[in-house]
């Protein structure tokens, strides 16, 4: 656990009571003068008795955090989304719930949106503090909490974080044959309460996050085809669409509109298609295809049933008549040239 410190800048009472247990004794029994005393002076900058001591939450102005890096391959939330201007105009109304993470470095861990939200309607943030050495246990942590998401969906977002995850998970481990490290005021804890990587593989970690080895392999495979930042050009029906293939796909696999294995075999067939030049199909080249397939079907012409031979030689010989005349006449010539030079005998 962390060394608990208390509240050093005076933050609205209606969230530290919502927030702090203590302070929702204090609500509850004002006439606790012992537990009143401790807390009516949290903005002392004294040390209370460690029996009253409670989580450091403190406000910071939201303009003055940066994301964490990790962060860089999760998408937030679009400033258009309803659940976006839902979230904004709750925090114009009452503030903000739940405190972002941040670590020593002012870099948000968890609670992009908030702080994006608070920024819009100038409001302050409550923030906690955790170490940087725990960033994608509280990352992971906070994506399996909080969407409710297809598989892939899931796979595709917590994916980039295994291998920083099984590092820092190493990175403990022999912290933890020596004495706990600390980080500035932040005491490293012995065990995470965000699930652990300690010792674990990524397989390890992709099968207790719920999806199969198969499912982390492809979601693998298209984080590396997203790498790609060339402009293709989309239909979405009547509408064009000029973006990157995480641009387009992106939303459709959160939303769950398409599987990863979906988007794999999409991007192959755009990229075996795009910029090729389309075969040719106007008329006289239909009509070379036409009499080229024609040929190589007569060659097995005698492969055929004689009774089959006679009505297809009949179904021809009908066609033939309706050709146009210029047609006709170069059949007709063809066909006395060639009894010139051998006796045309029927084949049934």
């Amino acid at each position: 656990m962390h060394d608990a410190v208390v509240v050093r800048i005076s933050p609205p009472e209606r969230f530290l009571q919502r927030f702090h247990p203590v302070l929702q004794h204090r609500a509850a029994f004002p006439q606790s003068s012992q537990l009143g005393s401790h807390v009516a002076h949290c903005r002392e900058p004294e040390t209370p008795p460690i029996s009253m001591q409670v989580p450091e939450v403190f406000f910071v102005n939201p303009n003055s955090l940066v994301a964490h890096p990790l962060l860089a391959t999760i998408p937030m939330l679009d400033e258009a989304s309803p659940e976006f201007q839902a979230m904004k105009a709750s925090i114009a109304d009452r503030g903000v719930d739940y405190p972002v993470i941040i670590d020593e470095d002012d870099r948000i861990l968890d609670g992009r949106n908030r702080a994006r939200a608070a920024a819009k309607v100038g409001a302050e943030l409550p923030a906690v503090k955790r170490s940087s050495r725990e960033a994608t246990e509280i990352i992971l942590s906070a994506i399996l909490n909080r969407r409710h998401l297809p598989k892939g969906a899931l796979a595709y977002l917590t994916v980039p974080l295994f291998q920083p995850a099984v590092e820092a998970g190493r990175q403990r481990r022999l912290s933890h044959l020596q004495t706990p490290q600390v980080v500035g005021n932040l005491r490293e804890p012995t065990q995470s309460a965000h699930g652990t990587a300690i010792g674990k593989t990524v397989e390890q970690l992709a099968e207790e996050m719920g999806f199969s080895k198969d499912l982390y392999e492809q979601a693998v495979k298209v984080r590396k085809l997203f790498e790609s930042t060339a402009v293709k050009t989309w239909h979405d029906g009547a509408r064009v669409v000029e973006c990157s293939f995480r641009s387009w796909f992106e939303p459709k696999i959160l939303s769950g509109e398409i599987g990863l294995g979906g988007v794999i075999q999409a991007i192959a067939g755009k990229e075996s298609t795009e910029g090729k030049t389309p075969e040719k199909r106007d008329l006289p080249t239909l009509f070379a295809r036409a009499l080229g397939d024609l040929k190589s079907r007569f060659a097995r012409w005698e492969s055929i049933a004689p009774d089959q031979r006679r009505v297809l030689a009949s179904d021809f010989a009908n066609e033939a008549a309706t050709w146009p005349e210029d047609v006709r006449q170069k059949i007709l010539a063809a066909l006395e040239k060639a009894a010139v030079h051998k006796t045309v005998k029927p084949g049934y």
